[in-house]
């Protein structure tokens, strides 16, 4: 029999995005699966839009209240019931056969914990912008230099290695980065070398996130400080608080991106696929051409 995947998806005012994300779970090539959605306290249309979709797979949480990623996510964790289990975000677009890539590698690899993907950068727009390669790190200096392992909403794992390690709560903006530095020594990871994934990112950028950031990799440093040696740690807080205090320059000069350069070939190729996505979503039948 088909392993049940759990989708966990937290959602805040993505009114605009949140039904394309949700029709390409919905088109997706694997059909086992469930949507636990968390309304983190919207204050726009999304939650009215989620009711919308007819589906006796999603499953819609709403108590409006706003508790932040990291506490949303231990409860799509804790609602969940599947083998595995998936992340995905609000504004997102899925590439047809995320799932059934994913599900197939864990089944072949059951010593494998978690598995993630490459991705593609889109705009406001759904245009194609830049492309994110993580190069899986090999061991705990790298995977703090790097930001962490994954993409987070490209990975799948076992629900019982979610359950076990829970996102922290007292930690904003970075939830991933710290629950793999807690994680990486003693787990096993992967990165596909596919996209299975457009990922949305907004061109406004704003100098208070880059402040949030600085304080919590300090905050996520300093609690696994044992494992990280004193330069990795100056440099990468350091880094980070450069970014927030000269948020400006570093923006002009595009420090502030996690982008890998595309070519105009990838980059046309790439827009095709998203395009045939998008149209095949606005026809509830059947799933998208891969």
């Amino acid at each position: 029999m088909e392993k049940l995947v759990s989708i966990g998806m937290t959602v805040y005012n993505t009114s605009e995005y949140i039904e394309d994300a949700i029709k390409s779970i919905l088109k997706q090539t694997y059909t086992n699966w469930e949507l636990i959605v968390i309304n983190d306290g919207s204050t726009d249309d999304t939650l009215n839009k989620i009711k919308k979709i007819k589906d006796n797979r999603i499953k819609i949480f709403s108590d409006s209240q706003n508790k932040g990623i990291a506490k949303r996510l231990n409860e799509c964790i804790e609602a969940s019931s599947g083998d595995y289990f998936a992340r995905m975000d609000g504004d997102d677009i899925m590439v047809p056969y995320r799932l059934e890539q994913q599900v197939k590698y864990l089944e072949e690899h059951k010593d494998v914990n978690i598995v993630g993907s490459l991705a593609v950068i889109i705009d406001e727009n759904s245009e194609v912008v830049a492309k994110v390669i993580k190069n899986a790190p090999q061991n705990i200096q790298q995977v703090v230099k790097s930001g962490g392992y994954f993409i987070h909403p490209t990975v799948m794992g076992h629900l019982d290695w979610f359950k076990k390690h829970k996102y922290d709560i007292e930690i904003n903006r970075i939830e991933d980065f710290e629950l793999w530095v807690r994680t990486f020594e003693s787990s096993n990871f992967y990165i596909l070398e596919d996209n299975m994934l457009f990922y949305r990112v907004f061109t406004a950028t704003y100098r208070s996130k880059y402040h949030n950031s600085y304080r919590f990799t300090k905050r996520v440093l300093k609690k696994h400080s044992q494992k990280i040696p004193q330069r990795v740690y100056y440099s990468t807080v350091g880094m980070a608080y450069l970014k927030y205090l000269f948020f400006g320059i570093f923006k002009r000069m595009g420090l502030l991106n996690r982008k890998t350069a595309i070519s105009t070939a990838e980059k046309t190729q790439f827009q095709a696929q998203l395009n045939d996505i998008i149209e095949k979503l606005k026809n509830r039948g059947g799933v998208c051409a891969v």
